[in-house]
């Protein structure tokens, strides 16, 4: 990658907590006036604050079913050929793929509209993990879980 000044930088990527206030740069655009933990303060653009930073005060302490299905942008039903068994892929907005199942023990009694649902709502409970973790890690970086 090439940087703004010709040379070759490396990506990072950083948590940290700092505090920050609305605040007008030299060039009149607006911005941030960040300080850090350390004292140190400087200003950053709108754009970059905003991209990089979440108020503390604004990380949920709980997930809904609308956050947790927000995340999926497909859903791939499939019965496992000559089988009851039925398997939900949903595809998520990062690209991470979860995949739920379900099967019936008698073949006569199957129905694939009632196996399709249990496959996807196995899926999903495996995103409400995966997203209650995130928030909680979350909640803990950001000093907000209780000792």
């Amino acid at each position: 990658m090439e940087s703004i000044r010709g040379g070759r930088m490396k990506k990072y990527i950083g948590t940290k907590i700092i505090e920050a206030e609305p605040r007008e740069g030299a060039d009149r655009r607006e911005g941030y006036k960040v300080i850090y933990k350390d004292g140190y303060s400087s200003w950053s653009p709108k754009e970059a604050f905003e991209e990089s930073y979440v108020a503390i005060d604004s990380i949920p302490n709980k997930l809904s079913v609308e956050a947790i299905e927000s995340k999926i942008v497909k859903n791939d039903l499939l019965r496992v050929p000559n089988t009851t068994t039925m398997l939900c892929v949903l595809f998520l907005e990062n690209g991470f793929t979860v995949v739920g199942k379900s099967a019936c023990i008698d073949p006569e009694e199957f129905q694939e509209e009632i196996g399709a649902s249990i496959a996807y709502e196995d899926a999903l409970n495996k995103i409400w993990e995966l997203e209650g973790y995130l928030l909680a890690q979350r909640r803990f970086e950001a000093g907000l879980t209780k000792e």
